[in-house]
């Protein structure tokens, strides 16, 4: 089964980029270096023509409570449209990647709509922007989580956050990127509950990832 660190990888993909292109108030700021550093292993740079699957666009390449979930064309077309945590070279190996952070982007989806997001983005009402709001929202709010809960975390996810483990990081900012951390997990294990009861089926055979049928 993977771990919660490997199932938050496009979750947290998707924070770091989204604070990118944030503002650059310095109080703002603080919060982000969290997903960045716990995302492992590095992704690797893909050309999104090679994850495209083309072919007919009604083929349902996954299903989920026993209905289709994801079909071809609505998988092609979001490719490029949200952050993606691709750590494989081999074409096939990538596409399934490809398609399992989309099983992940459509079921935070459902937990945004559920959570009143899709009211309050305004103008941004778009899927992707919904979804990095919310994700966003959830990883920032830390205030659950307490210093000696963080401080545990970074003892047990050594190799993850041991880019913050140097003098020039001040020790509130590496607390924050521990607490949101902490989240990113938290976030991680509810999204693969959340995939459990809703029946997550990779259909194509090329598609399933080896860890998903190891489970």
């Amino acid at each position: 089964m993977k771990s919660a660190r490997t199932l938050a990888a496009p979750v947290l993909a998707a924070v770091a980029s989204l604070s990118a292109c944030s503002g650059t108030g310095h109080a703002a700021a603080k919060p982000e270096p969290a997903p960045e550093v716990a995302t492992a292993p590095a992704p690797v740079s893909v050309d999104l023509d090679k994850l495209r699957l083309g072919g007919p666009g009604d083929r349902v390449l996954v299903q989920a409570r026993g209905k289709p979930f994801i079909r071809a064309a609505e998988y092609d077309a979001w490719l490029g449209s949200y952050p993606l945590n691709i750590t494989k070279s081999d074409a096939r190996a990538a596409q399934a990647e490809a398609v399992d952070q989309m099983v992940s982007f459509r079921l935070l989806l459902e937990r945004a709509v559920a959570a009143g997001y899709e009211s309050k983005s305004g103008s941004s009402s778009d899927a992707p922007s919904i979804v990095l709001r919310y994700v966003t929202d959830h990883i920032r709010n830390s205030a659950s989580i307490s210093d000696d809960q963080a401080r545990r975390y970074h003892d047990e996810h050594l190799g993850e956050l041991s880019g913050l483990d140097t003098p020039e990081v001040p020790q509130e900012l590496r607390l924050a990127a521990w607490k949101g951390a902490v989240r990113g997990a938290q976030l991680a294990k509810a999204l693969e509950e959340q995939r459990k009861d809703a029946q997550v089926e990779i259909l194509l055979a090329e598609l399933r990832s080896p860890e998903r049928n190891e489970q």
